[in-house]
């Protein structure tokens, strides 16, 4: 303001709203700040005929190509300025997505993320610490063809944690955890019990902190749908897990895949919700998951691959419908569905075996 005579009068001014939605969110202390623009992402090279759309890139390259002159003063600069300066002062990441796009976020979407220069180093609650884990999806078909045959399959991959459907009896279930040397958190397993068979094997150092069976609600009453919910840990990171066999009926799938969702958002900090789905990805039910968490499969980009991550029926697999998906919390870093003759003869879906890299906060020293 100045004075004009006896007035007060406000001097002309443009607000630079790139850069006061990154101060915002610094302030409330968001994990994520995401832009909207009316371009695909970020581009090297824009307007050129060798233009590049960039799927990520660290915030020191980030600020070494605005430095260049890389990016456009009254476009796409004051963006990248913004992310860089809030992925600087302690956020995880920065979007920067086409407004109409309606699941802005989402690797693969053509979409620019940009990520803090080391994920170890400090930042304003402590120290980022990260972990890896493999996590493998099987549909064993009730040991069908032999517990042997499961484990093998399990034990060449040595997963971390393993989301079961369709796992039998107890006495079998336990046979597999100990041939894989893994523990088991399942409900009762009685031969004749109507009940949910899903299971979620873990492998030491991980370890059970609890776990309990969701029961889906107006699921077929000869057919029982739910998810098994476990909570495992190790030292500084929690993450919980749910292994999950949708039905045969599309609008029983829709609604229990709300279900899921819904209690997703019950959940303390980090999941995975993994299982057999009966559906492709260009279902109603695996769309609305998809829309709310990470399907590993398509943001590794393996979608792309020969077999398009099918995993059914295992003999010549054309359909793609067991599914592993995370929440922001991770990194997912490749997915595969083994190729082997064993795979394919072990039960009638192959597994999904994904790895992924968990981040979690630790608290500050004092």
């Amino acid at each position: 303001m100045y004075e004009d005579g006896p007035r007060l009068t406000g001097p002309e001014g443009v607000v630079d709203k790139d850069l006061a939605a990154a101060i915002l969110a610094r302030d409330v202390q968001a994990s994520v700040l995401l832009v909207l623009t009316d371009v695909a992402g970020v581009y090297r090279g824009y307007g050129t005929e060798e233009q590049e759309l960039l799927p990520g890139i660290p915030a020191a390259e980030a600020k070494r190509m605005l430095g260049a002159g890389e990016f456009g003063e009254g476009s796409m600069g004051p963006k990248v300025q913004a992310a860089v300066g809030f992925v600087e002062s302690g956020g995880e990441r920065a979007v920067i997505a086409r407004g109409r796009d309606p699941r802005p976020g989402r690797p693969g979407r053509h979409h620019h993320f940009l990520n803090p220069p080391s994920r170890g180093g400090p930042d304003r609650a402590g120290t980022l610490a990260r972990v890896r884990l493999r996590v493998l999806v099987y549909n064993v078909k009730g040991f069908r063809f032999g517990v042997d045959r499961i484990a093998a399959v399990v034990g060449e991959y040595e997963p971390d944690l393993a989301l079961v459907n369709e796992c039998g009896t107890g006495r079998r279930l336990r046979r597999l955890a100990r041939a894989v040397d893994m523990d088991a958190a399942a409900p009762r397993l009685w031969l004749f019990l109507r009940t949910v068979r899903n299971a979620v094997l873990i492998r030491p150092p991980w370890r059970v902190v609890g776990f309990h069976l969701h029961r889906f609600e107006r699921a077929e009453a000869l057919h029982p749908r739910g998810a098994l919910v476990a909570q495992v840990g190790r030292a500084g990171f929690r993450v919980s897990a749910l292994s999950v066999h949708l039905g045969l009926s599309p609008q029983e799938r829709r609604r229990h895949a709300e279900e899921i969702t819904d209690l997703t958002l019950t959940l303390p900090g980090a999941f995975l919700v993994g299982g057999d789905m009966n559906e492709g990805p260009e279902g109603t039910s695996v769309a609305w998951i998809a829309a709310r968490m990470w399907d590993a499969w398509a943001v590794t980009g393996a979608a792309t691959g020969a077999s398009g991550g099918a995993t059914y029926p295992s003999e010549r697999p054309t359909a793609r419908i067991d599914y592993l998906f995370a929440s922001e919390h991770f990194d997912v870093l490749d997915a595969a569905v083994p190729d082997s003759p064993e795979a394919g003869e072990a039960s009638d879906h192959r597994p999904l075996v994904v790895d992924l890299e968990l981040r979690e906060q630790q608290p500050a020293a004092r």
